[in-house]
């Protein structure tokens, strides 16, 4: 062992064929940079960070948990918590595109919610896109996604700026950088 010992390259499988994953909780750090790191539950800051980078999601998180991560072209893709390797403080985190083939920035992560969770029976996603398209889709047609799936189709040259989730409806306010917006309620815009 001492001179030919490795790491063991096999998954262990419980007696059902199931994937034996420990269930623990984490604190997931995603920067705008494309940075994904795991974190212990108990930490109290985000940690280490490159120059130029941010934070634009932390989310509590359990091994168990799969996310959904929205990129600027409109994909979605499914991320499970449990592939991203623990993260120490002073790290600034691993490429997410060595988990999953992301295209372009990261806009927005949020966790997929479990057949329990009843506060997302009502909820939506609403798609924003830089040159102002807008768009609403259910989550509950985000639910049992595989591996990624197109979220909004854009047009040539648009991305997405931004993804909210609401709940029922709610009043919406859109703004550009020169302080111009529109002011509207969610339920305006067709599913």
């Amino acid at each position: 062992v001492k001179l030919f010992g490795e790491d063991r390259r096999s998954n262990i499988i419980s007696l059902d064929g199931e994937i034996s994953i420990q269930k623990s909780n984490h604190v997931l750090v995603v920067t705008s940079k494309g940075k994904v790191k795991k974190l212990d539950e108990n930490t109290e800051s985000v940690g280490a960070i490159e120059q130029g980078d941010r934070p634009i999601s932390i989310l509590h998180v359990n091994n168990h948990d799969n996310l959904l991560v929205f990129d600027q072209y409109g994909k979605v893709h499914k991320l499970s918590v449990h592939q991203i390797i623990s993260h120490d403080i002073r790290s600034h985190g691993q490429d997410i595109n060595d988990y999953i083939k992301v295209s372009g920035e990261v806009v927005q992560i949020h966790k997929i919610p479990s057949d329990k969770d009843k506060t997302w029976d009502n909820s939506s996603f609403i798609f924003i896109s830089k040159g102002g398209t807008i768009k609403r889709s259910g989550i509950d047609k985000f639910k049992d996604i595989r591996t990624e799936l197109m979220g909004m189709v854009l047009k040539d040259g648009d991305l997405v700026q931004d993804i909210i989730t609401v709940s029922g409806d709610k009043k919406i306010l859109v703004y550009t950088e020169n302080g111009m917006g529109g002011y509207f309620d969610s339920s305006e815009i067709s599913e």
